[in-house]
Formats: C-alpha cells, sequence, structure tokens
C-alpha cells in the first residue's frame, strides 16, 4: 500500500490510504449487495490538487487517482487490479460550521430526483438508447461529524470540462445549460411533491433573513458591491452608475428579504442556488471539426434551497453569459428554458 502526494499538495492527516480504502468499501458494499462481505485493498493511492489556488471559496478539492483490488464472495475477479479516480471536496471548516444543505442534497435529494427522471424516461418509451439526463455527479461517501467531506465521481473522465468564467458562456453553451436547469427544476417540483417533509427540512435561503444577519455573506456579497462602487465611482462619465450602485447597496438587505421567501413564489423549486460558470462543468463533441456544447452537469450544491426558479435564471444570465448574447438574446433564453 503506498499513497502519494504531488509536491506542491499539502493534505490534512485524515485523507489518507485508509479513508479512501474506508471510502470505497463503503460505496461497494452498498453498490453490489448492502452487506459489508466486499473488502478493498489499497495498491497505490495518488493525490493532488484539482483546482488551483483561489478557484474555491468555501473548500478544498482534491482528486484522488487509486489503484485497487476488490475482495469478496460478489467481487468479480478479485485478483484484479483496478483503477478508480474521485474528487475529494473538503469543506472549509468556517463554511462547514455555518451550515447547509449539500449533504441532504447528496445523500437523498439528488438520488431521489434521478429516480423520478430515470421512471419519467421508462414510461415515455422513447426507446432502448434513451437515458435519462445526468445533472450530478454520483457521491461515493459524504459526512458531516465534525467535518464535511464529500467523495464523488470525478466526471473529468467523463470528458466533462470546466468552464472558462472569465469568457463567459456564449448562446450555444447558455441554451445546453438552460436545458439542463429546465430538468432539474422540473425533477425538483417532482420532489417536493413526493417528499414533502423532506422538502421543508431543507434550510431556507440565507438571502431570507437578509444578509445583515450573516457576516461571511455580508463581507462577500455587500462588501463586494462596496468594493465595485469604489472602482466605478472613480471612472469618468459613470457617476449616475455609481450612485444606483450605492444605492442597491443601501437597500440590498430589505430586497433580499422581501423576494427570496418560498412563500411568496406561485410555484416553489429546488433551486441550485449559486448557478454560475464556476459550478457547471461542459461535454462538448466535434461536429465539422467544431467543438460544440453538447451536455452540461452542477456542481457544489451547497446553496440549494427551496424558492423560485426564477433565482437561478437570473444568478446565472447575470453572471456568467457573455453581454452581447445577453443583450440579444436574454429573451429568447428564457423561451429556451420554458
Amino acid at each position: 500500500m503506498c499513497t502519494k502526494q504531488a509536491e506542491s499538495t499539502l493534505l490534512p492527516s485524515y485523507l489518507n490510504e485508509d479513508f479512501i480504502k474506508d471510502t470505497l468499501e463503503s460505496h461497494f458494499n452498498g453498490a453490489l449487495d448492502g452487506s459489508n462481505n466486499n473488502k478493498v485493498e489499497i495498491l497505490e493511492c495518488q493525490f493532488e490538487r484539482a483546482t488551483a489556488e483561489g478557484e474555491n471559496f468555501c473548500s478544498v478539492i482534491y482528486r484522488a487517482k487509486v489503484q485497487f483490488r476488490l475482495h469478496g464472495a460478489d467481487a468479480e475477479n478479485s485478483n484484479e487490479k483496478r483503477e478508480i479516480t474521485v474528487i475529494v471536496k473538503d469543506v472549509l471548516r468556517e463554511i462547514a460550521e455555518l451550515g447547509s444543505n449539500e449533504l441532504a442534497m447528496y445523500k437523498h435529494v439528488l438520488p431521489e430526483m434521478q429516480k423520478i427522471l430515470d421512471q419519467a424516461v421508462e414510461k415515455s418509451e422513447i426507446g432502448e438508447a434513451a437515458a435519462a439526463p445526468k445533472f450530478y455527479a454520483n457521491c461515493y461517501f459524504c459526512e458531516r461529524n465534525p467535518r464535511e467531506i464529500y467523495v464523488l465521481e470525478d466526471l473529468y473522465d467523463a470528458d466533462y470540462r470546466s468552464m472558462n468564467r472569465f469568457v463567459g458562456l456564449d448562446l450555444e453553451e447558455t441554451k445546453v445549460v438552460l436545458e439542463k436547469l429546465a430538468i432539474f427544476h422540473a425533477a425538483s417540483m417532482k420532489y417536493i411533491e413526493k417528499f414533502p417533509t423532506e422538502s421543508a427540512a431543507l434550510m431556507p435561503s440565507t438571502l431570507a433573513n437578509g444578509f445583515n444577519e450573516d457576516v461571511f455573506f455580508n463581507a462577500i456579497v455587500v462588501g463586494g458591491i462596496t468594493a465595485a462602487t469604489k472602482v466605478v465611482a472613480e471612472w469618468e462619465n459613470f457617476e449616475e452608475i455609481a450612485n444606483k450602485m450605492r444605492s442597491s447597496v443601501e437597500n440590498f438587505d430589505a430586497w433580499a428579504k422581501r423576494v427570496m421567501r418560498p412563500e411568496r413564489c406561485r410555484f416553489k423549486v429546488i433551486t441550485h442556488g449559486d448557478l454560475w460558470a464556476n459550478n457547471v462543468l461542459m461535454k462538448y463533441a466535434l461536429e465539422d471539426g467544431k467543438r460544440v456544447p453538447q451536455d452540461a452537469v452542477f456542481v457544489d450544491f451547497q446553496m440549494d434551497f427551496v424558492g423560485s426558479c426564477g433565482y437561478d435564471l437570473n444568478f446565472l444570465l447575470n453572471t456568467s453569459v457573455q453581454l452581447d448574447v445577453l443583450k440579444l438574446h436574454r429573451y429568447e433564453l428564457l423561451r429556451h428554458y420554458y
């Protein structure tokens, strides 16, 4: 058994081969027969940072490349060397202490939403080739005791890639994301109908009580808008815009309280809550030598809450879509989502 790590990767003590072994045994026992008969022998485990410094604000993301053998009565070819790559999301302690819905999402909500989609595809009788849309990475293990940590399917192996948040989404990329968002919201509506108790147990949006009660989000959002206002105020002929931005800072808390409470929604969905370019992975195909967006999946479900679909739509369109696309195609995109 051998654990390696990239030279620039400093691992916390609890991320080691024993942790990966326990994770894989938990996954394979549940996936195969629900027993504890299947044992994992780690041959090699290599950790590396999966994202660059500054790419993730609330967690540290690692990639673990594992070689192992699976032993057990139900494991075929138990002496065969296997390989798997997983993503380990280690939530920062300060963020974990604030609480989120992510554990509930991975343990119950997302799997049940996937079942709803699977059943919908079966009932549609589209054909043998039809498959239910995938909108999240499978979770092999998750816990909050006391640390909050997730071991997830590495979607890089399935050819999904991160979006460039500095470039923004073009028209076709935005349409692909909106298609998946529409499916996500529709499945969540059925989930709310099927599991009213579990839905009601989800934490409300952080914004529902305004920012003043949350030091962390007050610093990020209000602090960010305030800093941006100071920059804009120094630009020539932007005084009116700067004044509007100052007004938004002063009124943001009241606006948030007014619009974010779920009882105000005409119909409710489970929102993603943080749907911007950083939290979307895209798969592309080559058509006539041109790279074309084919599918999208979402990551990071910390900010999910029951509320209006308009939150996700506004968040995505105003944070991640190229400006020219937004100016020329906003209503086309909204119709596409619908």
